[in-house]
């Protein structure tokens, strides 16, 4: 079975390959330079094609690995250049696929292609690729001080859709790390201290958490 590798693996990739780019302490590196320049000097043969956006009707990019490239619509590396967040996370996941050497050929859809995804492995891929590119670009170690999903959005040009969902991630790793448990929703609780009121006994656990 197609292993699904968990986030703090791909945070460790993430470390190794920022490094071996350089880029490990910066804050919104080129992505597109990294995908042109960079990538082809760790991973030879490697190519970064730009391509007419008729040649993916359907799709933003398409990373091939039995070619070892990414291709990717002209509008949407464009995009990239000029700091579009969209764009730039759509580099940043193809990157990902190459990175963490997933086979075949993968798509970031434009939200017009309607065919199901009905692979396992797919699916596990494109959940990787997209966990990786938000965590490359907003690395946990960089960005693990930010109070907010705001100042992810801020500080690393990130869109405020992915800057949401990465400020949960990192409030995620921060509570592992830091050992504290996540907090009930308040209409639980309310229930809980109701049912407590009544003479119903309660776990201990429950005690910890309020």
């Amino acid at each position: 079975m197609h292993k699904h590798r968990s986030n703090a693996e791909i945070d460790e990739i993430i470390d190794r390959v920022r490094s071996r780019f350089g880029v490990s302490q910066l804050v919104q590196p080129d992505i597109v330079y990294i995908a042109e320049e960079l990538a082809p000097t760790i991973y030879p043969g490697f190519k970064y094609l730009v391509v007419d956006d008729s040649e993916l009707p359907n799709e933003e990019a398409e990373f091939n690995a039995n070619e070892k490239s990414i291709r990717i619509r002209r509008t949407v590396d464009q995009k990239a250049r000029e700091r579009d967040p969209r764009a730039i996370m759509t580099v940043a996941h193809e990157l990902g696929h190459l990175i963490l050497g997933h086979g075949g050929v993968r798509h970031r859809s434009t939200g017009t292609d309607i065919r199901a995804k009905s692979s396992y492995e797919v699916g596990v891929d494109e959940s990787e690729a997209k966990y990786f590119a938000a965590a490359f670009l907003a690395p946990t170690s960089l960005a693990y001080e930010c109070g907010s999903a705001l100042m992810l959005q801020s500080k690393f040009g990130l869109s405020s859709q992915a800057a949401e969902i990465r400020f949960a991630e990192i409030e995620k790793c921060r509570r592992v790390t830091e050992g504290v448990k996540r907090p009930l929703p308040a209409g639980v609780i309310d229930f809980l201290n109701e049912s407590r009121k009544k003479g119903y006994k309660l776990s201990r656990h429950f005690d910890e958490l309020e």
